[in-house]
């Protein structure tokens, strides 16, 4: 948290403390600052008749005031409308793209970037209207932009999913399926090995006792073996460890494969957007050692009945059962 500004009563011990001869450190643990803060604060308001706490707090008001405001401080209107807006749940960014493309009357000749209004949000005066409640993720605080070191996979026989037939980047085809894991409350084993059907969004769960490699491939095979006979055509991943025994699916049943980029787990958005569903019935909270079979499968068959407008508004199980039916025959 960023640390309150030096006060008149502060520079007063400052212009003090220098006309005694005290270093900077000494200086600093009477105004209880860090001493970088009390050098700066002599370069930046010095002059050639030396430091006054009197000439530096002028300084530093006139150089306060002089600061621009942002965008919307000086645009009421604009303002108004943008935290309106917010309120409708739009993203800063739906925001700015509204106002450029399809400006009210009013405002027809104002712009503001996405930038622009995140730092509203999380300047004082958007804290204080709770905007930050406003956003999808709703975090208090700004958080960095943190940038992740790819890492070499250790994933035995791993095919790119760049070398992927076009048909199943297509959804043409029935049979192709992508697979994940969903972890449940931080420091207990086990979660649910999911796989989703790309074309019909068919969800299948297994109840995993542990996270390891090998649970995953027997609930892979379970899985296999639950379904019509050429309905698994090939089988997506992302570069968990959990995916490293994927080679059970190419040895005992000749099913190809594939796994997304380090870090690029979009790449398989079908069961990515299928786990937000499931976090419905299974939250983060979740304990995997208390969830029993039962619960996964009255989850399962109301996931895969719930109609989706992606199959304009047919269930994934009515999708899977036509195609596959068409297929045996």
């Amino acid at each position: 948290m960023e640390q309150e500004r030096l006060t008149f009563r502060d520079r007063q011990w400052i212009e003090f403390g220098a006309a005694l001869g005290w270093s900077c450190r000494q200086i600093g643990r009477h105004v209880r600052r860090n001493h970088s803060v009390v050098v700066r604060e002599l370069n930046r308001n010095s002059d050639h008749f030396g430091y006054e706490a009197d000439r530096a707090q002028h300084y530093a008001t006139r150089r306060e005031a002089g600061k621009s405001q942002l965008k919307l401080g000086k645009d009421p209107r604009l303002k108004e409308w943008v935290v309106e807006r917010l309120q409708e749940d739009w993203s800063p960014e739906q925001i700015a793209g509204r106002l450029r493309h399809h400006p009210p009357k009013e405002l027809r000749d104002r712009q503001v970037c996405h930038e622009t209004i995140y730092q509203f949000v999380y300047n004082s005066e958007g804290q204080w209207l709770d905007l930050w409640r406003c956003l999808r993720r709703r975090h208090q605080m700004r958080r960095p932009v943190r940038t992740r070191q790819t890492r070499p996979t250790l994933i035995p026989e791993r095919t790119s999913i760049h070398l992927r037939p076009e048909a199943v980047n297509d959804r043409t085809i029935l049979g192709h399926w992508e697979s994940d894991t969903v972890e449940g409350r931080r420091g207990r084993p086990g979660g649910l090995s999911v796989q989703v059907e790309r074309l019909s969004r068919f969800t299948l769960m297994t109840l995993l006792g542990s996270k390891r490699a090998e649970e995953t491939a027997d609930a892979l095979v379970r899985t296999v073996e639950r379904l019509p006979q050429g309905t698994v055509r090939s089988v997506t991943f992302d570069n968990g460890p959990e995916g490293a025994k994927h080679t059970v699916l190419q040895g005992e049943y000749g099913i190809p494969t594939y796994f997304t980029d380090p870090y690029c787990s979009w790449q398989k958005g079908t069961v990515e957007n299928m786990n937000g569903f499931i976090r419905q019935y299974f939250p983060k909270r979740f304990d995997p050692t208390t969830t029993t079979d039962d619960q996964v499968r009255r989850a399962e068959d109301r996931l895969n009945h719930r109609p989706r407008k992606c199959l304009t508004y047919q269930t994934p199980a009515e999708v899977f059962a036509t195609l596959s039916g068409a297929l045996a025959s």
